[in-house]
């Protein structure tokens, strides 16, 4: 057999691979940016990647320095129980729920744990649109089916407990998987304790295994964000984390509490995270136990990003909605999921049908980097564009701070690259506007 041979089947599925998925992650990164950078034109504004502009709270890099010099050793694969007690009293803080610290499992980043999740329970994926834009792709490299319900901008995009119910009776009966991030990754709504009551009552009639992801819940900015967990037990996964809030995404650990009642799938997700990860990093570990005993260190810093998010995205917001670039009101996170149809006509007039060309258009000739609504499940004719206003240094508002809840003046100093970038695209729809009027 030749070497050619040898190798033929990996190069196909490789290639198979790379041609269903799009890593929307990856784009915001580095790499898959080859295509719009071959001009050699930097973006001036990064809006695409949503990562915590913040550095890890001190007490956090504090932990890890001591703890690297700790004991080397292998460590359990469902994490280290000082870390699974904390993240358990932790959770159970905010909605006591009757879980056990041998219901935590702690993995290298959430993405992992989710991904563990769909191996082993061979279930359709559904999914409110937009969403999250890894839960896709990782189903289709298992094969998996998904579905999408459908939220309207009307409705803060948030699907309703009649929508879920309708997909269940008319699909028939079959295993399902619905996950839920309260609050949305993109568009950054909350859903309210009486949404989340009746998703659950439906969930829970269906006997549907459900994820509530919460990796975004410790950044609101008026009430904090409930889980399904409160109202469906028995039957939901919650995830949790230390990338977003804590500005500790290259750290990659993510937290999962599974019902008491599921002891299969928990022995499952025991055995697969012992044959692929083996476990998260031991020292990030014993690090993370900090976060999740709640110091009042940890609970200033949140406070600071809290406010200092708001800020951004309520500026952001009002001026593009006064240049007719429309978003729905964000309660939490770092984005907002950007409405450009009503510039239709004219971005047909550029030969732009799609969202992803028109972020190519943006990327080119006004250098601003932001990711396409269909990464989250949107129609890419739909025209929605998300940024991710995070361009601007968090360390500079710490040091200017202190421990104090930085001013309005102290922000709008640091964030005002920003919000530069934010008024280059209300110049943009002022221009475009002019167009529209000399046309009609």
């Amino acid at each position: 057999m030749t070497n050619q041979a040898k190798v033929g089947p990996y190069k196909s599925l490789a290639r198979a691979s790379s041609n269903t998925l799009f890593s929307a992650t990856m784009f915001g990164l580095e790499s898959d940016r080859e295509s719009l950078e071959s001009s050699h034109v930097p973006a001036r504004y990064e809006f695409s990647t949503g990562q915590s502009p913040f550095p890890p709270p001190a007490i956090l890099t504090n932990a890890l320095s001591s703890s690297a010099g700790c004991e080397g050793g292998y460590v359990s694969p469902a994490g280290l129980l000082s870390l699974r007690s904390a993240v358990n009293d932790f959770l159970e803080a905010k909605e006591p729920i009757g879980r056990r610290p041998n219901d935590i499992l702690i993995g290298p980043g959430c993405k992992s744990l989710l991904y563990l999740l769909q191996t082993c329970y061979d279930a359709e994926l559904v999914l409110p649109s937009p969403s999250w834009v890894s839960y896709v792709p990782q189903a289709k490299l298992l094969g998996r089916r998904v579905c999408w319900l459908r939220a309207r901008p009307e409705d803060n995009w948030r699907i309703t407990a009649e929508a879920l119910d309708k997909h269940c009776y008319y699909g028939g009966q079959a295993a399902r998987l619905f996950i839920l991030s309260n609050p949305s990754n993109p568009s950054g709504t909350v859903y309210t304790e009486s949404e989340l009551s009746d998703i659950g009552l439906v969930a829970k009639k269906h006997r549907m295994l459900v994820v509530s992801d919460q990796v975004l819940s410790d950044i609101w900015f008026r009430n904090e964000p409930a889980s399904l967990a409160k109202y469906y037990p028995e039957g939901t996964i919650l995830l949790h984390g230390i990338s977003k809030a804590y500005g500790a995404g290259g750290w990659r650990l993510g937290v999962m509490s599974l019902p008491s009642e599921l002891t299969w799938l928990q022995k499952t997700l025991k055995d697969l995270m012992s044959e692929t990860f083996s476990s998260a990093s031991a020292p990030i570990q014993r690090a993370a136990v900090k976060v999740y005993e709640r110091w009042p260190e940890l609970q200033t810093y949140l406070n600071i990003v809290r406010v200092t998010m708001q800020y951004v995205l309520e500026q952001s917001h009002a001026m593009l909605a006064t240049h007719g670039l429309l978003a729905c009101p964000v309660d939490g996170g770092f984005c907002l999921l950007v409405n450009f149809q009503p510039f239709r006509e004219v971005i047909n007039k550029l030969s732009i049908q799609t969202d992803v060309e028109l972020r190519d258009y943006f990327y080119h000739n006004h250098h601003i980097s932001m990711t396409p609504g269909s990464a989250f499940g949107l129609s890419p004719y739909s025209l929605y564009l998300r940024l991710a206003l995070v361009d601007f240094s968090g360390q500079d508002i710490l040091l200017s701070c202190g421990e104090q809840i930085p001013s309005t003046k102290v922000i709008r100093k640091v964030v005002s690259h920003t919000l530069e970038g934010v008024d280059a695209l209300c110049s943009w729809s002022t221009q475009v506007n002019r167009k529209i009027l000399l046309t009609n």
